[in-house]
């Protein structure tokens, strides 16, 4: 596959980011019937296909167009799935902590 400008494949070498549901539901093993697959299809089409694992919570799916700051990828929100469980339904995550001197580095990258 040719990679281009946009493409979330793009974060894949740094990145466990996901090209299909079904790509990801498969990295967490669950079947294409599931429901935590149904929902990760969902979250998908939300996402408008920029999914990734969050680096710092392995069993949350996040959207990866919104982070804290422009040049972080940790997502604002996501999706909790439980593999074990695969037909609990997913869980919603918001993730608005910033770690010390974020919101300083960020005023500096505005007013720069």
């Amino acid at each position: 596959m040719a990679w281009r400008i946009g493409d979330p494949e793009l974060f894949a070498p740094h990145y466990a980011a996901f090209a299909t549901p079904a790509e990801a539901a498969d990295a967490f093993g669950l079947s294409a019937d599931s429901a935590q697959a149904s929902d990760i299809q969902r979250f998908f089409h939300f996402s408008d296909d920029w999914v990734g694992v969050h680096p710092q919570h392995p069993q949350v799916l996040g959207d990866l167009r919104y982070a804290s700051l422009p040049d972080d990828i940790r997502p604002l929100w996501g999706i909790r799935l439980q593999p074990a469980h695969p037909e609990a339904r997913v869980e919603w995550q918001q993730f608005t902590e910033m770690e010390p001197g974020a919101v300083k580095r960020l005023w500096g990258m505005i007013w720069k």
